[in-house]
């Protein structure tokens, strides 16, 4: 028994040196969604809780995560849930960003208190070797990764966007049920007069997706149920982040690898001088900081 546990103690140091001392993998990767949530909420709670900037949404704005000012933005939206999660971790955080952006395209699924629990371990909290991105198989996977030659396709593939566009034209043709629309509605609502009070300007936003679903009865329940819920908050509209150029989108309403950069840097014009302020340690009055944001547009 004391031989094993010798034997694990030795194993354990070995690889936490190796951990240390090896560089990471270019780009992480995760054996599943649910472990690639947990290494953004990580990364979050380890610092990035202290950026001026914090967006928080779904896998649509997912898409941003790597083309955002890493000196300035965390992009805490989540796979697989809705901004609900990442407003709740925003709110629950010591440090007070200077603005929170919150995704408005899917407002139908509650805060996910379990991911959020599994991502808050007594380790990881006080060792970062034990942080998700350092588990041996996903350090592998990463490793791996870099070895391939081919590259990725940067564009829509056809054949799989058609597809794609067939499940998400028959979702968009239906409406979210409204009396679980306006209970997730006061949870957001909750969460932003919460940060309000702190001195965080909240600002929505919706992300482009493809043409054919901007005007579906879902995508205009939400745009209206938005605007009616907080006539007082800035509302950074799907045109504004496309600037007028066509999105195809992977799969009807997830970028694709061309066009997130474009859309990143719209969305970054939005907070530019909250980033400005940050780097020369200035702040500012929540009237000021008012003045920062560009107002709703008319569309509804």
């Amino acid at each position: 028994m004391r031989l094993s546990l010798l034997v694990a103690a030795v194993l354990l140091v070995a690889f936490a040196a190796f951990v240390a001392a090896v560089p990471k993998p270019r780009e992480p990767r995760f054996q599943n969604q649910d472990q690639l949530n947990r290494h953004v909420i990580e990364r979050y709670r380890a610092g990035a809780a202290a950026l001026p900037v914090v967006y928080v949404g779904s896998s649509i704005a997912a898409r941003l995560a790597a083309d955002v000012g890493a000196s300035c933005v965390y992009d805490l939206a989540l796979a697989g849930e809705s901004a609900l999660t990442g407003l709740h971790l925003v709110v629950g955080a010591s440090v007070t960003p200077h603005a929170v952006f919150i995704e408005t395209n899917v407002p139908e699924r509650p805060v996910n208190a379990r991911l959020i629990a599994q991502s808050d371990g007594w380790l990881v909290r006080r060792w970062q070797f034990f942080a998700t991105e350092n588990k041996p198989v996903n350090l592998l996977l990463g490793y791996l990764s870099q070895l391939r030659t081919t590259n990725s396709l940067s564009g829509a593939d056809a054949r799989l966007q058609a597809m794609g566009l067939d499940v998400q034209r028959a979702s968009y043709a239906q409406t979210i049920a409204p009396e679980l629309l306006e209970r997730n509605l006061r949870e957001i609502e909750a969460g932003v007069r919460a940060l309000q009070k702190r001195g965080t300007q909240v600002v929505l936003f919706e992300m482009p997706i493809h043409p054919s679903l901007e005007d579906t009865p879902r995508a205009r329940q939400i745009r209206i149920a938005f605007r009616e819920k907080f006539p007082d908050l800035a509302f950074v509209s799907a045109d504004e982040l496309g600037r007028g150029a066509t999105i195809q989108t992977v799969d009807g309403v997830h970028l694709t690898p061309n066009e997130a950069p474009r859309v990143a840097a719209s969305l970054a014009r939005h907070h530019a001088d909250a980033c400005a302020a940050a780097r020369d340690g200035f702040s500012r009055s929540s009237s000021e900081r008012e003045r920062e944001f560009k107002r709703p547009s008319s569309r509804p």
